[in-house]
C-alpha cells in the first residue's frame, strides 16, 4: 500500500543548523545508527563508496540539527551512532582507516559541529585510492591477448582490467560465479560494456579451468601481516594456480592495509545465512560463511600503486605499520 503524501502546507519543517546559516528542510528525527543502517548493511558496495556514503549521511545529520551541539555532545552521539556501523565494516582496510580518522577529529581540540561538516563533506567528495597508480605496475608483464581468471567482484581489478583494454593489450576474461550477491555476474556485465571478451563459468570449476589461462588476478578489502581478507575456496584455486605454474597476483591500493595490522574477518558472514538459504528448513544449517583469511604465501605478486612485492609474505615495508 502507498502512503498519500501529505499536503505541502501541512509537512513539518525545521530551521537545521549549518555553518552558513539555517534554511527551511524536512525534520528528519531519525537517530543516527538508523540513518547509517543501510551502510552497516551494505555487503555489495566497495570499500571506498561505503565510506562517502557514511561521511555524507554523516553530513546530512550533522545539519538537520536544529542548533550546533557541543562538542561532548558530538562525541557521544557520533560515538553511539557509528559503534553498528564499525561492528559491520569497519573490517575492510578503507572503512577502519576512516573510523580512525572520525576519532582523531573527535579527540581534537576544534572537534565544533563546523570543522566535523568540513571533514565530513571532504570524505564525501573523495577519489577513490590511487588505483590508476598500480596500472603500470599490473600491465608490466602483460602481453596482449592474455587470458585473466578473476574470482569475485573487485573494482580495483575491473579497473586495471578496462585500462588493459584501453592500452590495447586485449585480455580475455574468466570469470567464476558461485553466491547470490552476483559479484561474477555483476562485473561481468561491467567488463562487457567496455568491449572486453567475457566468459563465466561457476566457481567450483575455476581450478580446473586455471591451467588455460596465463594469470589469475584478485583484490581484497582487507589486508593485515601475513594474510588477507578472500573468499571461501580461494586457496584450493590457489593451490590448483601454483601446480600450473599460473601466476596469482592481489590487485590493492594500500588503503586497504588494516591500521589495527591484525586481520579481523566481520562476524556477520557467518550470522547471515540469507546469503545461502535463508529459509532453510528446521534441521538443516545454512554455514553461509564466504570470507576467509588467505595467507600471503599464496600469493606469487602483491601489486600496488608504488609496485610490485614479489614476495608479500616477507615485505615488511609496507606491511609493518
Amino acid at each position: 500500500m502507498v502512503r498519500p503524501r501529505e499536503p505541502m502546507s501541512q509537512r513539518r519543517t525545521v530551521l537545521r543548523w549549518s555553518p552558513e546559516g539555517s534554511q527551511p528542510l524536512p525534520a528528519d528525527p531519525r537517530p543516527l545508527e538508523e540513518r547509517l543502517d543501510p551502510a552497516a548493511r551494505d555487503r555489495v558496495g566497495a570499500a571506498d563508496e561505503v565510506v562517502r556514503d557514511t561521511a555524507r549521511e554523516l553530513g546530512r545529520w550533522l545539519t538537520a540539527r536544529d542548533r550546533a551541539p557541543e562538542a561532548a555532545e558530538l562525541r557521544a552521539a557520533l560515538q553511539a551512532g557509528l559503534a553498528a556501523w564499525a561492528r559491520a565494516q569497519a573490517w575492510r582496510g578503507p572503512c577502519a582507516r576512516f573510523l580512525l580518522r572520525v576519532e582523531e577529529a573527535l579527540a581534537g581540540r576544534d572537534c565544533s559541529a563546523a570543522t566535523l561538516l568540513a571533514r565530513f563533506e571532504a570524505e564525501a567528495r573523495a577519489e577513490a585510492a590511487p588505483r590508476r597508480g598500480l596500472v603500470p605496475f599490473a600491465l608490466r608483464s602483460m602481453e596482449r591477448g592474455e587470458r585473466v581468471l578473476v574470482r569475485g567482484a573487485s573494482d580495483t581489478v575491473a579497473f586495471v582490467l578496462e585500462e588493459a583494454w584501453r592500452a590495447g593489450l586485449e585480455p580475455e576474461v574468466l570469470l567464476g560465479e558461485g553466491r547470490p550477491d552476483l559479484a561474477g555476474k555483476r562485473l561481468a556485465r561491467r567488463l562487457a560494456r567496455r568491449g572486453l571478451r567475457v566468459s563465466v563459468t561457476y566457481d567450483a570449476a575455476l581450478p580446473e579451468r586455471v591451467a588455460g589461462v596465463d594469470r589469475v588476478w584478485l583484490g581484497t578489502e582487507a589486508l593485515a601481516a601475513g594474510a588477507f581478507a578472500g573468499r571461501v575456496g580461494d586457496k584450493t584455486l590457489f593451490g590448483a594456480a601454483r601446480e600450473q605454474g599460473v601466476p596469482v597476483e592481489l590487485l590493492a591500493t594500500q588503503d586497504k592495509i588494516h591500521p589495527a595490522g591484525r586481520l579481523k574477518l566481520p562476524a556477520w558472514d557467518a550470522a547471515e545465512p540469507w546469503a545461502l538459504w535463508g529459509d532453510a528448513p528446521e534441521g538443516v544449517l545454512a554455514e553461509a560463511r564466504f570470507l576467509e583469511r588467505v595467507e600471503l604465501t599464496h600469493l606469487d605478486t602483491w601489486i600496488h600503486e608504488q609496485g610490485r612485492a614479489a614476495h608479500p609474505a616477507t615485505d615488511s615495508r609496507l606491511l609493518a605499520r
